[in-house]
């Protein structure tokens, strides 16, 4: 592998909300499958488990993408993300809380760790494999049944080709500028590396 090879993956990535409907070789949902039951856990206890929503879960994928949202200042909008030909579902495994006799806060730390570790995974296999992804968390929780994705959903992950052609290069945006994301909406300042990663004894 070139050295700069996930280097590269990494800053070329650029969230997908607009999918086409070109099929996506089951051998390639193989591999992802394969990627994310291989990710890491703890002690190998998998607190989380995964559903994956296929090109004919429509009535599921809708439901999702009606409970979605775009935060306080895009009520309105909603996440395309959540109807990709597929669509990976992160869920905490609430047998695991019994299984290992967790307390409350230690199972939802380690639920909401695996989910974290298991979708970047998956994210990565993906763009690998030429394929794009986008990441949905805001989904509204209390629009769905006890038990039920909507109630459940830690995040998700759309998976396809893209409708249009992404941005060849992913501006990651400097301290205190703003940019559209997608010709939608201001995307958050994103503070410079040096402010969040802290080097000792190097």
């Amino acid at each position: 592998m070139k050295n700069d090879m996930f280097k590269d993956l990494v800053a070329n990535r650029a969230t997908c909300r607009s999918f086409s409907n070109t099929p996506v070789p089951v051998e390639y949902i193989n591999v992802l499958k394969t990627a994310v039951g291989l990710s890491p856990s703890k002690n190998n206890k998998l607190p989380c488990r995964v559903v994956i929503l296929g090109p004919n879960a429509k009535t599921e994928k809708e439901t999702l993408y009606d409970a979605s949202h775009c935060g306080p200042t895009h009520p309105e909008m909603r996440n395309p993300q959540l109807l990709a030909p597929y669509v990976f579902l992160f869920l905490p495994r609430a047998e695991a809380k019994t299984e290992y006799e967790w307390s409350e806060k230690r199972w939802q730390k380690h639920t909401y760790i695996q989910a974290g570790i298991c979708s970047a995974t998956l994210v990565w296999c993906a763009e690998s494999l030429g394929l794009s992804t986008g990441y949905c968390g805001a989904v509204d929780g209390s629009m769905g049944e006890e038990g039920s994705y909507v109630a459940e959903m830690i995040v998700a992950v759309g998976v396809g080709y893209p409708r249009t052609k992404i941005n060849d290069k992913r501006v990651r945006n400097k301290p205190n500028d703003t940019t559209l994301n997608n010709d939608t909406f201001d995307v958050e300042k994103r503070i410079a590396i040096s402010d969040w990663i802290e080097e000792i004894g190097m």
